[in-house]
């Protein structure tokens, strides 16, 4: 190890050092939110608070990144409509069962759509929106949950470069793709992540 080596690998940490240090003593934001009555029974209540709540967090500046899985393993009831996503999705290519897994995962996805009209609407100390200064990913956890495959795995990406609705069907292309060409993007320079080796085209 060359010793102008060693002196930039000390240099890097003690900016990381500095960067942990100042996150430690920021001050921590202050909201008027009260968590609202809520049923874990139901996906207007449920998803809907743990998607605010992760806006919130971003909003207010209390985390740069968040991890959000719907839970797959609740019972959901509403509008008259009552099923079990997790079985639901092991279908077995029964059509009833494909039908109600649809007006589930529809329901899902309108709260995300709703939380990103939020995101759009607020309004960060940059005078951008918090939608454009974030990126988002949505996936799903498998391709097809009713025999455990990871092909074909259907994925939501967004961002300010995205402009209107694209599709893109990519063949033979792991899902570690799509996370380097995202991590490219965001400025992180690394050649592979996982199994992915080639990027996307992402705008």
């Amino acid at each position: 190890l060359r010793i102008d080596e060693y002196f930039d690998s000390v240099r890097e940490v003690e900016k990381s050092v500095r960067r942990k240090d100042f996150w430690s003593t920021k001050d921590k934001p202050q909201t008027d939110y009260a968590l609202p009555d809520y049923s874990k029974g139901s996906v207007d209540d449920y998803v809907q608070v743990m998607l605010d709540l992760a806006v919130l967090a971003l909003q207010t500046d209390s985390t740069r990144v968040v991890t959000l899985q719907i839970p797959f393993w609740e019972s959901f009831t509403d509008d008259g409509f009552s099923a079990n996503y997790h079985l639901l999705s092991h279908h077995g290519q029964k059509e009833e069962s494909i039908a109600k897994l649809l007006i589930m995962e529809h329901m899902i996805l309108n709260k995300v759509g709703e939380a990103l009209d939020r995101m759009k609407a607020a309004t960060m100390l940059s005078g951008e929106s918090l939608f454009d200064e974030t990126t988002t990913l949505v996936t799903a956890a498998m391709g097809n949950a009713s025999n455990h495959t990871f092909n074909d795995l259907p994925a939501l990406y967004f961002n300010r470069s995205v402009r209107g609705f694209q599709h893109e069907d990519v063949e033979e292309a792991p899902i570690c793709d799509l996370y380097l060409s995202i991590l490219q993007d965001l400025g992180i320079e690394i050649d592979s992540f996982g199994e992915g080796k080639s990027t996307l085209a992402l705008t």
